[in-house]
This record gives C-alpha cells, structure tokens and sequence, in this order.
C-alpha cells in the first residue's frame, strides 16, 4: 500500500472485523492488513 492512502468507504478485500474500525476518510495504516510498499519521500521501504 502507498503512503499515506485512505478508505474510500468499500470494503474490497480487508476482513470485516478491521472495516468495523474504519471511517471514510481514514489513513489505511495497519501493517497487518496493508503493508507499506511505497513511500513518497523514502528511497527504500523494507516489507
């Protein structure tokens, strides 16, 4: 997951109990469910 994305509000693939969690809007930043693979000021990301 990029860097800093948000929940759009549709459920996709994320298990029920983390949507139960979530409000439109919110930073998607739970290495569990979306781990960080690109970042926009950091050359390198290690997964």
């Amino acid at each position: 997951m990029p860097d800093g994305e948000i929940f759009n509000g549709q459920k996709n693939v994320l298990p029920d109990a983390y949507i139960k969690e979530l409000n439109v809007g919110d930073l998607l930043e739970n290495d569990e469910f979306n781990p960080l693979i690109y970042h926009k000021t950091k050359t390198a990301v290690s997964a």
